[in-house]
């Protein structure tokens, strides 16, 4: 990849409905792609100064797969709250590729063992 492409993971997040005192939050995952590995990515809330807080973690697998890990506690979610996802890849300020092309992937956090209660979840 490399020429200025970037992956983009935009989240957010919605207290569960029984929380009145949350409000809306918006996350982003911004991550360099260099010829073989990320080559560099921050992560920030609301649109405030970029972090690279503990537990987030993004790696460029075979070339083509990107891999991310962002804890819970990283987002401020708990159970109930619905996440709201989507990816890009862009190159310079041209979109290349967006999931979903319209909208939102929603999902919402629910404990583990109702993970383990679905047919294709891995334990």
């Amino acid at each position: 990849m490399g020429d200025d492409t970037r992956f983009i993971l935009s989240i957010t997040t919605r207290p569960a409905f029984e929380d009145t005192t949350g409000r809306e939050r918006s996350y982003r995952l911004e991550a360099a792609l260099g010829p073989a590995a990320i080559a560099d990515w921050t992560f920030s809330e609301n649109g405030n100064k970029p972090q690279k807080p503990d537990g987030v973690m993004v790696v460029l697998r075979r070339d083509s797969v990107i891999e991310c890990k962002i804890p819970l506690a990283a987002l401020d979610a708990s159970q109930g709250t619905l996440l709201g996802v989507r990816f890009s890849v862009r190159r310079g300020q041209l979109p290349l590729d967006t999931l979903p092309p319209d909208g939102l992937i929603e999902l919402q956090v629910v404990p583990q063992e109702d993970l383990t209660a679905v047919a294709y979840a891995k334990p």
